[in-house]
This record gives C-alpha cells, structure tokens and sequence, in this order.
C-alpha cells in the first residue's frame, strides 16, 4: 500500500494503476461516488492532480487483516485549478482520509474512501460564501481469543451501545481516562466528556438514528471502521432548523486500543454531504410551511 500511494500518488509513475490496481477494480468515493476500472481511478486521479499540482499523500496510520487494509493518510497541495467548483485561490490545503482497501493477489480489487471535503472547502473559500428495537447488552458475548479480537469486540460494543442504544455511559468503561478523538471538522481534539457531550448534542439534532459498522478490522492494538449514520433531522444543526428530513452520511475511524480501552481515535465524516442535504431541505421545509 506505500508502495502505491507513493508511486501512484507522490511519484505520478504512468504505470501505477496498471501495477498496483486490478483489472476489475471497483472504488467508491464519499464524493465522487462510484469508480469503475482503471479509467475511473485515472480520472479521480488527474481532477486532484490537475487541482493541486504539487500535491502530496502521507500515511498517518495503517492497519491490516486478511485481505483489507486501511489508511489513514493527509493530502496537501497548493490550489491551482478549479475544484468543488472554486477557481483557483492559491491557497494550501491539507485533508484527511481514511480508505480501505481490499487486496487480491498483491492488487488492489476494491477501495473505499471518505475524506474531509468540508475542511477543504474550509480552506478555499469565506464561511459568507460557504454558507450560500431490540434490547441492548452491553457484555461480549463470545469470549475473545487475543488482545486483538477482544479491542476489535470492545470498539463494536462502544459504537453500537453508544449510537444505535443512547447507552453513552457504557464509555466509562470502555474509553480510557486520557482518551483522545481527532476529527479534521473539530476546531480542538475531544477529550472523553468532550465527545459524551457531543453525542448528547447529536442526539437533540437528530432522531431515530442508525449507525450502520459496514467494516471493522484489527491489527494489534488498531481497528479500523467504516460506517454509515442515518437519523431524522429534528433539531438546529450546521446553521440549519429542523427540516423533518433523513440525513445520511458516511465515515471512517481508526481507533488505538489496550486491552480492550480504547485509546485514541481519528475520524473522518463527510460532513460536506450533510451540510448539501441539510441546504436541499431547505425549499421542501418552505413548501411544507407555506401549505399549512
């Protein structure tokens, strides 16, 4: 996987996608959606190049198990050309993804990748401009056969408990005291009751929220997620009143575990998709308002 961010990405080798990625690769994007094949990774590809010419991928993080692997890595570059539709600013950007990757027979076959489109956005432009059922038990069930299975079950336990079953305090056993949250979209790291605030908060913006792990692998003390959160939008949330309307948005985290506690955590949200679902609302909620 170093091999091909720095060939691919950091060396612009032409040959990179034809070594490292397989004939059927299939990718998806939190932005771009869809990418099929050795031309739809190209494209990708070239709008970031061609965006940011002298930009940079480094790998912050890495876990791997089987046949996945994940990254967490930071992008910079220099804004050259146009990009989410602002012109060229000269301005430096740095984001954050987390993608995850499946390998088959040393190739790449499938890629998932969430990154900081908002922060970007952040980057390049004003905020004035921007703006335009079941029971829930806690315990593991199956008794875990290494360290690693048992920070893979504590880090499923903590997620689900705490999103899908509004049981927060579940966290005081399972976070540990100096933890630490990262988020690109956080103006400061979260400290445990920095993060069991915010979810309280989430919590009073959003209903019947369901936070789906779609993949959860370990290495070590590493376990790396990816997940979708849909909820009701019943409550002020990015500048916005409540609109009556499901939001969907993809994420990725990699947490440091010990012994089950976990650690540390950074996250990626795409929080850019949000904020364009919670805009689109807007006329709907108007046209509700006026009928009535």
């Amino acid at each position: 996987m170093r091999n091909w961010i720095e060939a691919g990405w950091n060396q612009r080798r032409d040959s990179a996608i034809e070594d490292f990625c397989a004939e059927d690769f299939s990718g998806q994007d939190a932005r771009q959606g869809q990418l099929w094949g050795h031309d739809g990774i190209g494209r990708l590809m070239a709008q970031m190049l061609i965006a940011f010419p002298d930009l940079r991928v480094r790998i912050d993080d890495l876990v791997a198990e089987g046949d996945l692997v994940v990254c967490r890595t930071t992008t910079t570059g220099t804004h050259r050309a146009d990009f989410l539709g602002i012109h060229a600013t000269g301005k430096s950007i740095s984001m954050s993804a987390i993608v995850h990757f499946r390998i088959e027979g040393a190739r790449i076959r499938q890629a998932w990748r969430v990154w900081d489109a908002l922060g970007v956005l952040r980057s390049l432009t004003s905020p004035a401009k921007l703006k335009g059922g079941l029971g829930f038990a806690p315990e593991i069930r199956n008794l875990p056969q290494s360290e690693t299975d048992l920070n893979r079950a504590s880090l499923n336990c903590l997620l689900d408990g705490v999103w899908n079953h509004g049981k927060i305090d579940i966290s005081n056993s399972l976070l540990a005291d100096d933890f630490v949250l990262r988020d690109p979209n956080a103006p400061a790291a979260y400290s445990a009751d920095q993060w069991r605030v915010r979810i309280a908060e989430v919590g009073q913006a959003f209903s019947n929220a369901r936070f789906e792990i779609q993949s959860l692998i370990a290495e070590g003390d590493a376990v790396a997620c990816r997940f979708r959160f849909d909820a009701l939008h019943g409550g002020k949330w990015m500048g916005f009143p409540a609109t009556g309307a499901t939001i969907s948005s993809d994420g990725a985290l990699i947490a440091r575990m010990s012994l089950g506690r976990c650690l540390a955590v950074w996250q990626v949200r795409d929080e850019y998709g949000v904020y364009q679902q919670l805009q689109n609302a807007q006329p709907v909620l108007r046209a509700a308002s006026a009928a009535t």
